[in-house]
């Protein structure tokens, strides 16, 4: 696989330019448009497996050739589709018109938003009130309300469910206890008030939360902090995250020495 293509597609997302890496020397992966004259970089590909088929698109000019080309080619896999095979359309979150055109087709969003990479050294710590403790399944109530509540005005203006984290406590038990064994988990309590808590995997941090009753008060940066000295001290390198694109909390990344490396759509084909 061009190792150009591979950088154009983890613009959508790192996620996505490793997937694609991965099966490239399979008959899994087609590319079906791609420009790379002078300063134009347009990739438009396809990823075909059992259950699932994803196509990618990330152009740097979004031209009349290349829409039509998605348009044409994504008709055709629509009018081949298989019941109960699932298409997505992942885009670059800065390519508009192929946004516009993709949810045209019968696609709808799943999420949008950013990834971000952490450039910065291992960051000092000032004293905290705050206190850590290590998860006990005794606490999966306090930790489901604080997921739920951290969550619930980004959830609302999404129209995606308020409660998940209650409804499924029993899985998100599950979670918690696994990422707490690995050490991959930090919980900081208040008093008997639950704060704010991390969860990483990899080199990922997939959760940073924080009480909206507790919100600015230097919490989230202090929650921030310990969790990347964390993955430091045990030398993880490129520690990234991802953001919904209308999630508030972007800033406080900016603030701390994150640089936005990707911009994503992801939807999927609904009849």
């Amino acid at each position: 696989m061009n190792e150009q293509i591979l950088k154009i597609i983890g613009r959508i997302s790192p996620h996505a330019s490793q997937y694609v890496e991965q099966l490239s020397s399979t008959s899994k992966v087609e590319i079906l448009y791609s420009d790379l004259i002078k300063t134009r970089e347009n990739v438009f590909l396809i990823v075909r497996d059992d259950n699932c088929t994803i196509f990618y698109a990330s152009c740097s000019d979004e031209n009349e050739c290349i829409l039509n080309k998605i348009e044409d080619y994504t008709n055709e896999v629509i009018r081949n589709l298989k019941e109960n095979h699932e298409l997505c359309f992942n885009v670059s979150g800065n390519n508009d018109l192929i946004i516009s055109l993709v949810r045209s087709l019968g696609f709808k969003v799943d999420m949008e938003g950013d990834h971000y990479e952490y450039m910065g050294s291992i960051p000092d710590i000032c004293k905290s009130d705050l206190v850590s403790k290590k998860y006990h399944p005794n606490m999966i109530d306090d930790f489901a309300s604080l997921f739920d509540d951290a969550y619930y005005q980004l959830n609302l203006e999404n129209n995606w469910p308020t409660d998940n984290y209650t409804k499924y406590k029993e899985y998100f038990n599950k979670d918690l206890v696994s990422l707490s064994d690995a050490d991959n988990f930090g919980a900081f309590w208040l008093d008997d008030n639950l704060v704010g808590a991390y969860l990483f995997e990899n080199n990922y941090i997939i959760d940073l939360v924080v009480n909206p009753k507790f919100q600015n008060h230097g919490y989230g940066q202090y929650i921030l902090k310990k969790c990347l000295r964390k993955m430091m001290e045990r030398e993880i390198k490129h520690i990234r995250l991802r953001v919904a694109k209308t999630n508030r909390v972007k800033s406080l990344y900016e603030r701390n020495d994150f640089l936005k490396i990707a911009c994503f759509s992801e939807h999927t084909y609904r009849k």
